[in-house]
């Protein structure tokens, strides 16, 4: 008996996983834009904007060489990157 790979293994649909990711990453950008604004002193503010900035390419990288390794359809792929744009803050 052959048995789907899909359900043996998990989802492996490499095109799903960049979406799920690129979905949380989004909701992830809500919540650092939420945390800058809600500092009180501009120190803080600095602080919290630095972080938020340097954290910010670990995940631009992610997220890029997932949808690389998904090969996603090009046309998918520019509308994936123009919505973790717009989402982050």
């Amino acid at each position: 008996m052959e048995k789907d790979s899909n359900l043996h293994h998990g989802i492996t649909n490499k095109g799903l996983m960049s979406y799920l990711l690129l979905i949380a990453l989004s909701i992830h950008a809500c919540f650092e834009g939420l945390a800058i604004g809600l500092q009180r002193s501009s120190n803080d503010l600095l602080y919290m904007f630095l972080a938020t900035s340097f954290h910010k390419w670990v995940e631009s990288l992610s997220i890029g060489i997932n949808l690389n390794n998904s090969k996603i359809e090009r046309e998918y792929l520019f509308k994936y990157i123009m919505l973790i744009s717009a989402m982050t803050p």
